[in-house]
């Protein structure tokens, strides 16, 4: 954008023309990010990511009912009482529609109470990652007194103060105290990863003597601990009973979600846009190798980690469908949402008609 002010430089001498190989160089250089795009496009099979959401499970050919107002209106009420100035209000409940249809989607088995958590804790994470580029005056110092006070500052910061009640009030009333730890120490994970990305917003490069720390980071930056937790409220797997079967999972159901998440954004990211400081691209650098390459073994790590994670759970009947539920939907809402740009790539998403779903519900 161009700047309104109004300069005040004096005139100076018309710059020395570069010399042809100068010139030359400089194009070169600048036309890089393009010509590495274009050698991306043209190496991309877009056959790579059909074939992984096939194997998360996800039917290209189902279509999708849509659920009522209630979650929305709920979740909607909750924020708008929370009492914010509309600085805050207004880009909170922007995201609140993607936090309804990922709560749907992955959790539509859970209580209402739990999918009401999950679309203000979604819609607050969004919102968050949001402030921290485009308006980090308002997020970025009470994030950091939150952090180094333990919880005990920033909470003037009131979508800050909103997140804090549902950490220490709401989710003690679904996840018995394992489950409101987890859920709570990731989000002081992700908070930190925020933190991290706002001091160095171009990335730390790593070397192949630190080639764990993408992934370090994306831990941090994920929150896929919280969502693991969200499968198994305790009304419906309680602590006492289910702990010795999903707590083993979890590190695979963590690491599948991250997966999951980095190859459905490669298109966006990697082929259509020049995010060179995501993970494939910093993979890549580290390992030495295309990043198309790394996407195509890490689709394969991530399908065989959830295929041992349904293993894992192989004994409770009800919890692995809940995860096999969480696969399809995890891949169903990055399909839905136009951002991830997957439709050109053969992925879409189909609605229900009012009679077919209509049919359906009563079939049920």
């Amino acid at each position: 954008m161009p700047s309104r002010r109004k300069s005040t430089a004096t005139p100076v001498a018309a710059p020395v023309p570069t010399s042809p190989v100068r010139q030359f160089f400089d194009a070169l250089m600048s036309s890089y990010p393009a010509r590495q795009k274009e050698s991306r496009r043209k190496k991309f099979n877009p056959d790579v990511l059909v074939r992984f959401c096939k194997n998360m499970g996800y039917d290209i050919s189902e279509e999708y009912c849509q659920p009522g107002p209630e979650l929305a209106e709920a979740c909607l009420k909750i924020c708008e009482e929370a009492t914010m100035d509309p600085v805050y209000l207004v880009p909170l409940k922007r995201p609140l529609p993607l936090g309804v249809t990922f709560a749907e989607l992955c959790y539509p088995d859970q209580p209402f109470e739990l999918k009401v958590f999950v679309t203000i804790y979604t819609a607050v994470i969004i919102y968050l990652d949001d402030a921290i580029t485009q308006t980090p005056d308002l997020v970025l110092p009470q994030l950091r007194e939150y952090l180094s006070s333990f919880s005990q500052g920033g909470l003037e910061q009131p979508v800050l103060a909103l997140m804090h009640r549902y950490l220490t009030v709401e989710a003690r009333k679904i996840w018995g105290p394992v489950g409101s730890a987890a859920v709570g120490k990731a989000t002081l994970d992700f908070y930190l990863g925020l933190l991290i990305e706002a001091k160095f917003p171009n990335g730390l490069q790593a070397t192949k003597t630190s080639a764990r720390f993408p992934a370090f980071l994306r831990y941090k930056t994920g929150a896929s601990e919280a969502y693991a937790f969200f499968l198994f409220p305790d009304c419906q797997y309680p602590e006492e009973d289910y702990m010795e079967t999903f707590l083993p999972a979890f590190p695979d159901i963590i690491e599948v979600t991250n997966g999951m998440n980095d190859v459905l954004s490669f298109y966006k990211e990697c082929v259509v846009g020049t995010e060179w400081n995501t993970y494939f691209p910093n993979m890549a650098r580290i390992l030495g190798r295309d990043p198309i390459a790394v996407l195509e073994e890490t689709c394969d790590h991530v399908v065989r980690r959830s295929r041992e994670v349904l293993s894992t759970l192989s004994g409770k009947p009800n919890a692995r469908r809940a995860f096999e539920i969480y696969l399809k939907g995890f891949v169903m809402w990055h399909v839905m949402e136009k951002r991830y740009r997957l439709d050109e790539v053969g992925l879409h998403f189909k609605y229900a008609s009012p009679s077919s779903a209509t049919s359906t519900a009563a079939s049920a």
